[in-house]
């Protein structure tokens, strides 16, 4: 899975902008570059808290994963604004 350059730095540098949970910001760009907006729209996202009767399905695991992949790279590679972040 491909990500233009220019728009994972741009993610990565907003994330840096954000005092209050940058691995969330980064992770939610990130998902909004390997995804088309209409997958978002038409997903129930993880699935993890579906409620009744929701048929939408998940996103893909193995992208979602190597979104947090990412997520967890770049926050080890980065300076302390990320250093809170852990791996679960």
């Amino acid at each position: 899975m491909w990500v233009d350059r220019g728009q994972l730095i741009a993610a990565r540098n907003y994330a840096k902008t954000r005092k209050d949970r940058p691995a969330f910001a980064l992770m939610s760009k990130l998902v909004s570059l390997v995804f088309p907006c209409d997958t978002l729209a038409a997903s129930c996202g993880q699935g993890l808290m579906r409620k009744e009767g929701d048929d939408r399905p998940p996103l893909d695991k193995l992208k979602i994963a190597a979104c947090k992949g990412s997520v967890m790279m770049i926050a080890k590679n980065t300076d302390k604004s990320f250093h809170h972040v852990h791996s679960r």
